[in-house]
């Protein structure tokens, strides 16, 4: 049985980095819209994403339109995990400062 796709390397820590840093520069691709104006932009955006991160990356290793896509997705999932875990870490702090209710 074969595959439909073979596989590359994982992306490192700093096509990572990239990846947030160019992402940073074209908020339209994190737009909530579907009409065809904004898809149309994202689109563009993916496209010069894409054109900059393979010029930019060190390793010589070119990522197509789907693994930068991907890698994105990924990584805003890990940053949202992050967040929670930062929150609920905060909140048991702000709980054990707190004295118990006393009761009369």
């Amino acid at each position: 049985m074969t595959s439909k796709t073979s596989r590359t390397t994982n992306f490192s820590e700093q096509e990572k980095l990239l990846l947030a840093e160019l992402g940073k520069d074209f908020p339209e691709v994190e737009s909530k819209g579907y009409d065809s104006k904004t898809l149309t932009k994202k689109a563009k955006a993916w496209e010069e994403i894409l054109t900059r991160f393979n010029s930019q990356i060190p390793n010589g290793i070119k990522r197509d339109l789907s693994q930068l896509q991907g890698c994105w997705r990924r990584l805003k999932l890990q940053s949202k995990k992050s967040m929670t875990c930062i929150a609920e870490k905060q909140e048991k702090l702000v709980e054990e400062k707190l004295p118990p209710p006393q009761v009369k």
